[in-house]
């Protein structure tokens, strides 16, 4: 240590100077290096889930007697008040049941755990480490455990179109990975379903909770609000939830009471000929005649066809003389499938233009 004017003062008093300077340090008024912490002054955590404050320190490992590890609240009389979390199995816990735990084995690790996090655990915390006569207390950064509201949402794994007719398993991933206490997962959406739960156990002691859910969808799913509402009893009133819009494809279903209607008689002779589809995707139409296909819509010397879509439903026209539409099939096509049939020929007046079912028509000129 360099002082000021050292360099006259007499011997005696540079002595006098050491002796003090190491019966200060003896008596705890100095710190010296050995007697370190490395933990973050602030760690934030949601309510219901869990947090871990890392936490190294240095101190006097080769001092006899049994090592103890305590953490202590800031106020707290680190003498005679209970501890939040200790190694010591005489003293006495503000809360027993292991919520808040010292974690890790390493004689120099201080990390701390705290599993359903609430608001009444913000505070500031201080580390105390006690070996036979070596007593020490890291008062100079006492990390402050912030809580917050539940923010986190679960994560759901949906594919982005169901089949209906086919088997589906989508999964709800609960925030957070926890050693706690297990979230309650629920399911809502209005149909038939079984669920079972999964739990993981993780390489550093902590465990990850999902559901998976498994269901048919059928067409009348389409546009229903599958919702996962994760709760965490341990915490009254904390949960999370997320909502998603099911969308269910299917293949064309061609509607009942297509045909073509045919007015006239000989080459003069008209025919109209209708049909309508139902699919998700909205499907797409074709003509098939015995020499050609026509799309939905066609503008022809001979031929006209007009289609329209109203939700998942397509309906067609097609028009033209009765001797070119003698034999016409509809054909409905969407990305999961394919549907065909051969149109009647009916007499005017006789013929139904109905193609849409559920009550709706298109009008076609």
């Amino acid at each position: 240590m360099w002082v000021p004017g050292a360099s006259q003062i007499p011997p005696s008093t540079k002595l006098c100077i050491k002796i003090i300077l190491a019966l200060l340090c003896q008596g705890g008024l100095c710190q010296e290096p050995v007697y370190r912490i490395q933990v973050p002054s602030r760690v934030t955590a949601q309510q219901g889930l869990c947090v871990l404050i890392p936490c190294h320190f240095t101190a006097n490992f080769e001092s006899s007697g049994v090592p103890y590890k305590y953490w202590f609240l800031r106020d707290d009389d680190r003498y005679t008040s209970p501890a939040v979390a200790t190694t010591d199995p005489g003293r006495n816990l503000r809360e027993p049941g292991g919520r808040i735990r010292l974690v890790g084995d390493a004689p120099d690790d201080c990390s701390l755990h705290i599993s359903d996090v609430r608001a009444g655990d913000r505070d500031r915390y201080v580390f105390r480490f006690v070996k036979g006569d070596f007593k020490y207390s890291y008062v100079v950064t006492q990390p402050l455990v912030d809580v917050t509201e539940l923010t986190e949402q679960p994560v759901l794994g949906v594919p982005e179109v169901l089949l209906s007719g086919q088997l589906v398993n989508v999964t709800c991933q609960a925030p957070g990975t926890c050693s706690g206490t297990p979230p309650q997962i629920t399911w809502t959406g209005g149909f038939d379903y079984t669920a079972r739960n999964v739990s993981v156990a993780l390489a550093n002691g902590s465990v990850s909770y999902s559901s998976m859910l498994s269901f048919t969808p059928a067409p009348g799913d389409d546009g229903k609000e599958l919702v996962c509402t994760v709760t965490y009893p341990a915490v009254v009133g904390v949960f999370t939830r997320t909502a998603v819009r099911l969308h269910v494809g299917y293949p064309p279903e061609l509607l009942p009471r297509g045909n073509c209607t045919v007015r006239g008689r000989g080459p003069g002779g008209a025919a109209t000929c209708h049909c309508a589809a139902e699919g998700n995707p909205p499907p797409r139409l074709e003509w098939r005649l015995p020499n050609r296909t026509l799309p939905g819509h066609f503008e022809g010397p001979e031929l006209r066809a007009t289609s329209g879509a109203r939700g998942p439903a397509v309906s067609g026209e097609l028009r033209g003389p009765a001797g070119a539409l003698a034999n016409v099939s509809c054909a409905a096509t969407n990305a999961h499938g394919q549907s065909q049939a051969a149109l009647p020929v009916v007499p005017a007046g006789t013929g139904d233009r109905r193609g849409l079912g559920r009550g709706s028509s298109f009008a076609f000129s």
